[in-house]
Formats: C-alpha cells, structure tokens, sequence
C-alpha cells in the first residue's frame, strides 16, 4: 500500500467510527497503532507508518525527527484533521459536548516527544501510551502519568 493510499485508508476509517468514541479495547488487540492515532479513532493496523501530528498534512511518513514544539502539534494536529473530514474547536475539560462531537487532550515534552487522549462516549478519558501498549481509562486528564504537559483540549465532530 503506497503512502497515499493510506491516507485514503486512513480517512475512510475515521469516517465510519462513531462519536462520541466507543471503549472497547478488546476489539483492537493486536492491531499496531499510536495514541495519535487512537484519539484520532484510526484504529487500524499502521505499523508500516508512523503516525504523528502532520502525517497527512505535512506528508511525514517515517520521520521521527517532527519538531517537538507546542506550536508545531497544535498545528500539525489540526490541520491533519481537516484533511481528515473531522472539525476541531478549542475547548477545555469542563466545556459541555454535543452529543456529535468528543475530545482530544494534546500534551508535550517540548523537544522530545507528544501524547494525546480521548473523551469516549462513556464519559471516561482513554489513552493507547505507545505502538506496544495496551489501551487504557486515563487517571487524570490534566496530570498525565508519563510526565507530558497538557496544551490544548479540544471539541471533535465530523464535517458536516
């Protein structure tokens, strides 16, 4: 599968998931994808790609070496989500949802790397720490265990 085909791939998955998300990591046991990827509800298998805030925008594929900036993510994040059919507002973690939208968390370790996290339509925040890690219910969304810092919160719906 070519680059772009996994784009198309990758926009054709995201178009068929629910929102609000569903939590049911069982369903993606030994799929291989990222936290990028699973608040972007891109749970397919991308092991051939990696997936990072600008892989649609910015035609990444394989490069690890994205700069780590708050400005960068932010950007890249929401940029790869128009391309991908998904609207993004600035929000924060009290805001009240409609009942088509869900949340993303953005967090940084500014220069070394990025982790996102998602509002699922239990009313619980989840995460999938890592291309190897299990999906998990997130303890606090403003204090993430790995030492990442919170940037932005943002509301999530498909284009109309």
């Amino acid at each position: 599968m070519t680059y772009i085909d996994f784009i198309n791939r990758a926009k054709e998955v995201i178009n068929r998931q629910p929102i609000p998300p569903l939590y049911k990591p069982d369903d993606y046991n030994g799929l291989s994808f990222n936290c990028y990827a699973y608040a972007l509800q891109l749970c397919m298998d991308c092991k051939n790609y990696y997936i990072s805030p600008g892989f649609v925008s910015n035609q990444i594929n394989g490069r690890y070496d994205i700069p780590y900036t708050k400005e960068y993510i932010l950007e890249s994040f929401k940029k790869d989500c128009e391309l991908l059919g998904l609207q993004v507002f600035s929000s924060n973690i009290s805001e009240p949802i409609r009942s088509d939208e869900y949340k993303i968390a953005v967090y940084i370790i500014e220069n070394y790397g990025f982790h996102f996290a998602r509002l699922d339509s239990n009313g619980k925040w989840s995460e999938k720490p890592g291309w190897l890690n299990k999906i998990k219910i997130v303890k606090s969304v403003t204090e993430n265990e790995y030492g990442y810092k919170l940037i932005g919160v943002f509301r999530v719906s498909k284009k109309l």
